[in-house]
């Protein structure tokens, strides 16, 4: 697939088959994305790649704890509010979503269970777990986020979806009970992947792009 129609064919998938995804073609898409370019290649991102059984029961754990209100601990810092005019597209994203699936404001069962389905991946059969040396600078961050896209387009060639979740990674002690996390190491994000559903409601939605009018400076 050329490198411009997987960029605008990746999207977060929120909706996915429980068809299991082979070791051969996530290994497949972990090598691709081991190209990326990182800080003089250093390569800092370190991975967990999580299937079968143990992604449901990280699922429920999730949830559970959602459930009891219990305090959330991500091991990186999460926006706590954005300026604008961040906030306005962040909130575009929640609006047009929630139309498409028929979520009303005031309906706070269904906008509970939709935050739930976070915790759950969105049925995806997947779960990758990104992790970064906690002897690190927060410029690996920027590694980081270049092995995601990367990983991200790589699916995609692969005919597979992914949906980059903070959700995965804000109880990091479940986490931590369920997985071999390494010592010393930090839990950044989770990636659900899997096979897209077609028939899945939310799968319609794709967010909108800003004008580069409105984003770039020429000098």
């Amino acid at each position: 697939m050329e490198v411009k129609k997987a960029i605008r064919k990746r999207k977060s998938i929120r909706g996915f088959l429980s068809k299991p995804v082979s070791k051969k073609i996530i290994n497949s898409i972990l090598s691709q994305a081991g190209h990326a370019p990182s800080w003089g290649n250093t390569q800092t991102w370190e991975v967990l790649v999580v299937s079968g059984d143990q992604v449901k029961k990280l699922g429920e754990a999730f949830c559970q704890k959602a459930r009891e209100g219990l305090i959330e601990t991500p091991e990186f810092e999460m926006p706590k509010g954005f300026p604008e005019p961040f906030l306005s597209r962040y909130r575009q994203v929640g609006k047009d979503l929630f139309s498409i699936l028929n979520i009303q404001r005031d309906d706070s069962v269904k906008r509970a269970e939709h935050s739930l389905n976070n915790f759950r991946g969105f049925g995806a059969p997947v779960f990758i777990y990104l992790l970064l040396d906690e002897g690190l600078s927060p410029y690996a961050l920027v590694d980081a986020g270049l092995f995601i896209q990367t990983f991200c387009l790589s699916a995609v060639d692969q005919g597979l979806g992914t949906c980059v979740l903070a959700a995965l990674a804000r109880y990091p002690e479940v986490i931590r009970a369920h997985l071999p996390v390494p010592k010393g190491k930090k839990i950044l994000v989770g990636i659900a992947l899997g096979y897209p559903d077609r028939k899945a409601p939310a799968n319609r939605y794709r967010s909108k792009r800003d004008s580069l009018a409105n984003w770039v400076t020429w000098i």
